[in-house]
């Protein structure tokens, strides 16, 4: 008679126990992975935004104002370039080795724009939204913002003005975008992904 060798095999039951293990370690790794990944770029966004403003403040030192904005040249009837202010920060006189891209821009909102971090200076106290209403309090020459980790362009003029009501405009792939103060402004206090865009103006 013979005998059957041992079965080596795992079964059933211990299988579905290591999957389910390996699904319960994977729930809780996966948020904290991207909430990192998050938290990195917003890290790098406050980094980049620390060389632009050095690289402004040069530009200002040697020029006696700040690049002009898109509004600025729109008014002036310049034609505006992909990357309009910043590109006068690499050329003639190199301020920046290269324009910094966002990291959290929008592709899909604004498929037509390139995908740089917004920036305005003294143009935008001459854009008509602004100009038709008092401003409070705003003492900066120029503002650089970032869409955040909810890749929505939020911040606009109107963050500047107190009692603003919200401010709709459309986005160049016809999205309606609703800036609204002060939910404009990132705060991760309200999780690592909220509404509001990082912001830093100057000097």
């Amino acid at each position: 008679m013979l005998r059957r060798p041992p079965r080596t095999g795992f079964t059933l039951i211990e299988l579905l126990i290591v999957v389910a293990i390996i699904a319960i370690l994977a729930a809780i790794a996966v948020p904290n992975f991207l909430e990192a990944q998050v938290r990195a770029k917003v890290t790098r966004v406050h980094a980049d935004f620390r060389t632009l403003a050095t690289a402004l403040e040069a530009y200002q030192v040697d020029n006696a104002h700040y690049p002009p904005d898109r509004d600025e040249m729109t008014l002036a009837g310049v034609p505006v370039p992909n990357g309009y202010a910043f590109n006068f920060l690499t050329t003639p006189v190199a301020y920046l080795s290269s324009i910094p891209t966002d990291k959290f821009f929008d592709v899909e909102m604004w498929p037509t724009e390139p995908p740089r971090y917004w920036y305005q200076g003294e143009g935008w106290r001459n854009h008509p939204v602004v100009k038709a209403r008092a401003i409070h309090g705003f003492r900066g020459k120029w503002i650089a913002s970032s869409h955040g980790p909810d890749l929505f362009c939020d911040f606009g003029e109107t963050a500047l003005l107190a009692g603003e009501v919200p401010f709709m405009t459309v986005a160049t792939n016809g999205t309606t975008v609703i800036r609204r103060y002060p939910e404009m402004i990132y705060d991760p206090t309200n999780g690592t992904v909220s509404s509001g865009d990082l912001v830093r103006w100057g000097p």
